[in-house]
């Protein structure tokens, strides 16, 4: 068996850290790419979700496989789990339901107090509304669809580890990656899963990335090949390049499946390969902002809107450059709340819950997704 390479055996993937980031970035311009150009920008960025649920599992798989082989607990893993993404669900949540009550409160739109308190709740207990009119299975956080979804993918992981061999993961991922096909042809692309009618059709996205990801990393494991590697920020332009591919063309099933079954496994693949040094400073930032950039984005992205609104400013500053204000409020507000509330409360819980299984650097640092 071939050593893991020099950087993951050093706590964590760089270019995977990188190449997060540059996911979650393209997400955030995904949601005002419309603003920016009529076509979209970055209108295959809805991507990025398949790529995080393949990164997800890959790095799983590194911190726990083998130590829930060894008797790490299910319910030890869903704690380590929680830790690292409950903070800020909850805080998402927090900042998402604190615009509705003030936007009842300044110009009413018929969202009682009970009402905002329910989407909260089940916006902080990752539940789904698939009832009611509404458009989003989470009305509060539409990005809750796949980390819901992925907490799921984990749980179930951690459970039957014992009995995923390599040939039931084959099994898995070829079941999963059958109803993905499906779910292209049926939804026209794979842009599906944060809709309350497309939200069961983002479990193949899930089910087929995380446990692929998995997969991938038992092969890995097993063959490394570092001339293969890329560096971060070659593979981070092929991911920008793959997500500016223009979408509604008629060839968008078949694209999506090209990409998710080739072209995104190849990526993290010869990301997890990368042992260099270059670039590590930006790396670790764009790795740090992922997770709380595509949690937090769209409630602040609202807050903006509701603001610019109530201060008269959407008239009066140009759509284009009040887009590119939001995205950079969304990136400062990330940082803050990565800095002030994610990583102190995590510290927090950490001290608190220490169980003796306490991860790996690996496990602190694998991320969502988006």
């Amino acid at each position: 068996m071939t050593a893991v390479p020099p950087s993951a055996r050093h706590g964590h993937f760089l270019a995977l850290d990188g190449l997060r980031g540059v996911a979650a970035l393209s997400v955030l311009i995904l949601h005002r790419g419309r603003i920016l150009d009529p076509g979209g920008v970055l209108p295959h960025a809805y991507l990025a979700v398949d790529f995080f649920f393949l990164l997800s599992g890959f790095v799983i798989a590194y911190a726990y496989d083998h130590r829930l082989s060894r008797g790490l607990g299910v319910w030890a893993f869903a704690r380590l789990r929680l830790v690292r993404l409950y903070p800020m669900v909850l805080a998402a949540t927090l900042v998402a339901a604190a615009y509705l009550i003030l936007r009842e409160r300044l110009s009413p739109h018929g969202d009682s107090p009970g009402q905002i308190a329910q989407m909260a709740l089940t916006n902080a207990l990752a539940l789904p509304t698939l009832g009611g009119t509404g458009e989003y299975a989470y009305p509060l956080n539409l990005a809750m669809w796949s980390l819901a979804m992925e907490l799921a993918a984990n749980l179930a992981y951690a459970a039957f580890r014992r009995v995923m061999t390599t040939r039931v993961l084959v099994v898995i991922v070829g079941v999963f990656a059958a109803a993905l096909v499906v779910a292209a042809f049926a939804r026209s692309g794979l842009d599906v899963g944060a809709t309350r009618d497309s939200f069961w059709w983002g479990a193949p996205r899930c089910g087929f990335g995380f446990f692929a990801g998995v997969l991938m990393f038992r092969l890995f494991r097993r063959e490394v090949r570092p001339a293969a590697a890329m560096a971060p920020l070659a593979l981070g332009a092929l991911l920008v390049a793959l997500f500016a591919v223009p979408n509604g063309r008629g060839y968008d099933p078949i694209f999506d499946l090209f990409c998710v079954f080739l072209v995104l496994p190849a990526v993290v693949w010869t990301g997890a390969l990368y042992a260099g040094r270059q670039g590590a400073a930006a790396c670790k930032v764009l790795g740090d902002l992922s997770y709380p950039l595509y949690v937090v984005q769209i409630p602040v992205l609202v807050w903006c809107q509701g603001l610019a609104q109530a201060a008269a400013l959407d008239g009066r500053i140009p759509p284009k450059l009040f887009a590119l204000l939001e995205l950079g409020v969304a990136l400062a507000a990330a940082w803050v709340m990565l800095k002030l509330f994610d990583e102190p409360v995590r510290r927090w819980l950490g001290q608190r819950l220490r169980t003796g299984t306490a991860p790996s650097p690996a496990g602190q640092a694998a991320a969502q997704q988006p």
